[in-house]
This record gives structure tokens, sequence and C-alpha cells, in this order.
């Protein structure tokens, strides 16, 4: 299958089948182009990578698809370079709200609270693999866009091939926020 008829169905489709082929197919695209941009300005952390491709990843599907649906319109030999120019610019316009003496490196934000979020966080994660069950690949990928990235249940639930409601996303949440906690208050 063409990147473009990818795209084309991608923008019309919610089958966690194309997404996926999606994902395969562009996240090394971006991650490259995020990674040369980084190390243009610092030093790349794949965490801090990956954080940039979710953040382009949503770019492409927020306000129903729109940036996808301008991608599918780009001539078929442009479509990679588009992807690529999204993902750097994503990172120049975090780079611009940095204060100025502070550098672009392994953390994103740039402060300690960031920092000391994105440790607890990485720690939770490690407990998360605990509690995951039925579909661990989806549980894990809501709770990421959730606590990571700041999405809303409503907005997690809208997402192609997700294939629950937003109380469905709350339920889910809700679950494995209180595994952690028990495991937590188990001294693990």
């Amino acid at each position: 299958m063409t990147d473009q008829k990818l795209v084309e169905l991608c923008c019309l489709s919610a089958s966690a089948g194309e997404w996926s082929e999606f994902v395969r197919r562009f996240r090394p695209v971006l991650a490259s182009a995020i990674r040369g941009k980084l190390q243009a300005r610092g030093r790349a952390t794949p965490e801090v990578i990956d954080e940039y491709v979710q953040q382009t990843f949503l770019r492409l599907c927020d306000r129903d698809f729109h940036a996808l649906r301008l991608v599918s319109r780009v001539e078929p030999a442009a479509i990679r370079a588009y992807l690529r120019a999204m993902a750097c610019n994503i990172v120049i316009d975090h780079a611009r709200k940095l204060p100025q003496e502070t550098a672009l490196d392994d953390s994103m934000p740039g402060d300690r609270s960031f920092s000391d979020k994105f440790v607890l966080v990485n720690q939770v994660f490690r407990l998360l693999e605990n509690c995951v069950a039925g579909d661990p690949k989806r549980d894990r990928l809501i709770f990421g866009l959730y606590y990571r990235t700041g999405l809303t249940s409503a907005n997690i639930a809208k997402l192609p091939g997700m294939g629950l409601s937003q109380k469905g996303v709350e339920s889910r949440l809700l679950r494995l926020s209180e595994c952690i906690r028990r495991q937590v208050a188990e001294g693990k």
C-alpha cells in the first residue's frame, strides 16, 4: 500500500489495522527528524524523542484529523517530507517557549518540576505493568495519553481504534489507578 493510500484510509477509517500500519511506517520518519532537530540544539534522549513523536501523532489527529487531511492532499512523494517538517516544527515551537538561558536538552520543558514528574510517571508505568489485563497495549496507551500528555477521557475515547466510550476510558483509568495505589500501599 502506498503512503498516500494509507493516509487516505486513516482519514476515513477508525480501523486499528490501518492506524497500526500508519504508526509502524511513519514513527521512524518522525523520530529521525526529531532526533536531528534535538541533536542540533542539545542532547536527545529516547524518552524525549518519544514525547515529541506522540505530540506529532496527536497533532495529526487533533480537530477531527485536520492536519492528517492536509497531508493527504500533498504530492505522494512529499508525504514523508511534510511529516518530517511537522515534527520539526513541534520541536521548534516548544523550544521557542523555553526561557532563552535554558538549553533544549534531555528534559522537555527544561525545568526541575518536569524532570521530577517524568521520573515519577516512569515509576508509575513500571507499576502499571502488574495491573493491565485483557488488552494491555490499549490500557498502557490510555494511561499514557491521560497522565503523560494530558488528554481528556473524552478525547481519548474519540481516538481511532480505541473502541471505548468516554465512560469506558474513565472506568479503565479508575481501575488502573486503584491497582497502582494498592501496589504503592503494599510497598512495591
